[in-house]
């Protein structure tokens, strides 16, 4: 059996999930695999501890045109010309970064190379790479979308697909998957290839007993971003306030990013000046983010139905794999996951969602606690089987 090399180019911030996802993937891959490498952006800031994980930064970041990062320097790559296009110049890096992996760690068809969640740039480099190379050379690719960097250039998804064909038919193996069921559904009909579905790793976890005296708490965590709901979250405190007092709900919120801490003053004196809420900084260590978790006893998703129609959550996963129920966004493609998992309620408006606080607030804590816990199980189970099917199938 070969080696299984869980790649992320992406993965260049100190905050956010893509840190923890590799890790998680890691973790699972490692069930089916007995050598696994993580593979990430040369640029993850050193400071990051990265455990004893082993992981190895080495990729460029592509996508500087949509994302702001602070770049390594001097770093490793010599930059395409900026005389060409910005998109010739991001897949010419991909290319160049793609091939000299191949040809460096000596990869061959025993060999299984896993993106935990597909972006455009990575696709097109590797498959650029993989162009004209000899079958015995040719490692097996398990691609997993998640709906979000895929979609960098107009009809993105779609050239991935054209690749992705391409490759198949001169011989390739290709396994493809997608966090969520709508989005699964959206990508099989790109392509005859079969999508199945991969949620979030169900990762191993010691959850925080819920509390069960003193007031109740809700977390909105994630970055405080139009997209994620967090212009809503004002007027749904304030319902909740004026229907149950300041006294029975606290909220903790994660806030702007330190470069964005003046991006909207008037909104943050708002949401300051509510006595029950808890703004925490917009990048907090991931112990404190778990300490957050566990002060809560349910957590709220009120993200934007359209950005979010194909696409699954993080914070949602988190919250079921550490027994906490979750309010949703109707539309969304993971309200479906809250629905079938029985992890929560989904919500149509900020009225629902302050109506389904004060539901839970006003709940016995012992009938939170065995919910949550059956969702956890059901949750796990149902990840576990997806990846033996997704995992076994690539040895």
């Amino acid at each position: 059996m070969g080696r299984c090399f869980v790649i992320d180019p992406t993965c260049a911030f100190s905050f956010g999930h893509s840190i923890n996802s590799i890790k998680y993937f890691k973790e699972i891959a490692s069930v089916y695999f007995p050598d696994v490498r993580p593979i990430i952006s040369y640029h993850l800031p050193m400071n990051v501890p990265l455990d004893d994980n082993q992981v190895e930064r080495y990729f460029d970041f592509y996508y500087d045109q949509q994302i702001s990062i602070e770049r390594a320097e001097p770093s490793p790559k010599t930059h395409v010309s900026s005389n060409i296009s910005k998109y010739m110049a991001a897949a010419n890096s991909a290319t160049t970064d793609f091939g000299n992996f191949l040809f460096y760690n000596k990869i061959s068809s025993q060999d299984v190379i896993l993106f935990p969640s597909v972006d455009y740039y990575s696709i097109v480099g590797i498959f650029n790479a993989l162009e004209g190379l000899e079958a015995e050379r040719c490692p097996r690719l398990l691609l997993r979308f998640i709906g979000v960097l895929e979609n960098v250039v107009e009809n993105g998804v779609e050239n991935c697909f054209k690749l992705i064909d391409r490759y198949v038919k001169a011989g390739g193996a290709v396994s493809v998957s997608a966090e969520t069921p709508k989005l699964a559904s959206r990508l099989s009909a790109l392509s005859d290839c079969a999508v199945t579905v991969t949620p979030y790793p169900a990762f191993q976890a010691q959850a925080t007993p819920l509390s069960l005296s003193g007031p109740f708490y809700v977390f909105c965590g994630g970055a405080a971003r139009l997209d994620k709901g967090f212009y809503r979250l004002a007027d749904i405190f304030a319902s909740v306030n004026e229907a149950l007092g300041i006294d029975a709900v606290r909220f903790i919120v994660q806030g702007f990013p330190p470069k964005q801490i003046g991006a909207d003053k008037r909104y943050l004196q708002r949401l300051y000046s509510i006595p029950n809420v808890e703004l925490l900084d917009g990048v907090i260590p991931y112990g404190q983010m778990l300490d957050a978790y566990g002060r809560s006893h349910i957590t709220i998703l009120p993200y934007d139905e359209r950005t979010y129609a194909f696409r699954g959550s993080a914070m949602l996963m988190e919250s079921i794999i550490l027994n906490r129920l979750v309010l949703a966004q109707a539309r969304t493609a993971f309200a479906d996951q809250v629905r079938k998992y029985n992890s929560g309620i989904v919500c149509d408006d900020d009225e629902s969602f302050a109506d389904a606080i004060c539901l839970y607030a006003k709940s016995d804590r012992h009938f939170l606690i065995e919910q949550a816990a059956l969702a956890e199980r059901f949750y796990r189970a149902d990840a576990e089987r997806a990846y033996k099917q997704w995992l076994e199938g690539a040895q």
